[in-house]
């Protein structure tokens, strides 16, 4: 009898995640609690949309999880600081749009030779509300004590080249692939203020 009950509560579940998987709907159930993503202004230019209950983290956890002076410039985190989107805004170097697929080939080639380890799996481009192209790819890693599982993208914008990064527990990459994907797809320039 049990065995029933579960398989009822299974597809119960599977069907709610066929209904809430827009971030920019409902939200999207991660860990049986559904997500809501509201948008975010980053760099005063660009508008992404990002969990609601994501905090800015704090800067003496910054500095442990991100130990470079290159960290991140804007850094945002889950209450537990286990799930983080991260950003970049590169305004010095320009790079054409049609070149974004070969900086993150660059940065993927990069990443390969410093750390042997990590395990690539895939990579995409995707195509913003603009028009504009993002290329993204995934990969593992070993963090601390847990691997973790990263996701990074790149686009080209009038005020600069976007890096973003996304990183969880490899234990939770199945919850949280797809709507990382939704936020870097999400990325749209702000129009500017008549003056």
């Amino acid at each position: 009898m049990n065995y029933i009950d579960e398989e009822i509560i299974e597809l119960k579940k599977i069907k709610r995640n066929q209904e809430y998987r827009d971030i920019r709907g409902d939200g999207i159930f991660i860990h049986d609690h559904l997500t809501r993503f509201v948008p975010n202004v980053i760099f005063e230019q660009l508008e992404l949309y990002l969990p609601e209950d994501f905090i800015k983290m704090p800067d003496e956890f910054a500095a442990l999880k991100y130990p470079s002076v290159n960290r991140p410039q804007k850094i945002l985190t889950s209450l537990d600081g286990c799930t983080n989107f991260a950003f970049n805004l590169f305004t010095e170097t320009p790079v054409p749009a049609e070149d974004v697929d070969k900086l993150a080939k660059k940065m993927k080639t990069m990443l390969q030779h410093s750390n042997p380890s990590l395990v690539f799996e895939w990579e995409e481009s995707g195509v913003l509300s603009d028009s504009r192209l993002v290329e993204m790819f995934d990969y593992r890693s070993y963090g601390v004590d847990e691997k973790l599982y990263n996701m990074m993208c790149f686009a080209s914008f009038p005020c600069g080249i976007l890096h973003g990064i996304f990183n969880c527990l490899e234990s939770e990459a199945e919850q949280w692939q797809g709507a990382a994907w939704q936020v870097f797809l999400s990325l749209r320039e702000l129009e500017k203020a008549a003056n």
